[in-house]
């Protein structure tokens, strides 16, 4: 991670080997993680002085499916709204808005995902084990309640972020 150049109002980071021009108002702090659809790299917003995650995802025009399923993810998104599915916070305009290939959006930064908690050597209590079963079950249920459908083979516990709490408050 490492800042490239300044572009009068937005600043170039290279984000594992990727890079991100994002209005002057963020920093990158960090590389987080990549899928198939994009890049997320945490930053700094210094309007509101909070940490946020911003996924890249890149040249989404250059597929007719990649550009369909990044809309699919922007709308569905923007209308949901539940304390255990992950809200989008903004969606960056391009500085170029003549000839922009990637597509910028922010979301919360979440301290860890599904899969690191299940491989990490903590045992999990059962109280633990009910707590997570029940906020995805509570979050597919409001998915299905707005008649959006989640395809099984496509949920990675990867793409299952975790707000932490103290185990005693559970």
């Amino acid at each position: 991670m490492k800042f490239k150049e300044s572009k009068g109002s937005y600043n170039c980071w290279e984000v594992n080997g990727e890079d991100f021009d994002l209005s002057n108002r963020y920093t990158c702090c960090s590389y987080l993680g990549s899928g198939a659809y994009g890049v997320v790299a945490a930053v700094y917003d210094n309007n509101s002085s909070e940490y946020l995650a911003v996924k890249k995802c890149k040249t989404i025009f250059n597929s007719k499916s990649l550009a369909k399923r990044t809309l699919r993810e922007m709308r569905i998104l923007r209308i949901v709204s539940h304390p255990n599915v992950i809200s989008i916070r903004n969606i960056l305009c391009p500085h170029d808005r003549e000839s922009f290939s990637d597509v910028y959006m922010v979301f919360p930064v979440m301290e860890t995902d599904l899969s690191v908690i299940i491989r990490s050597s903590q045992t999990l209590s059962d109280e633990h084990i009910e707590y997570f079963i029940s906020q995805l079950l509570q979050a597919l249920s409001h998915l299905h309640s707005l008649r959006i459908i989640h395809r099984v083979r496509d949920s990675r516990l990867s793409d299952v972020h975790v707000y932490l709490r103290d185990p005693n408050s559970l």
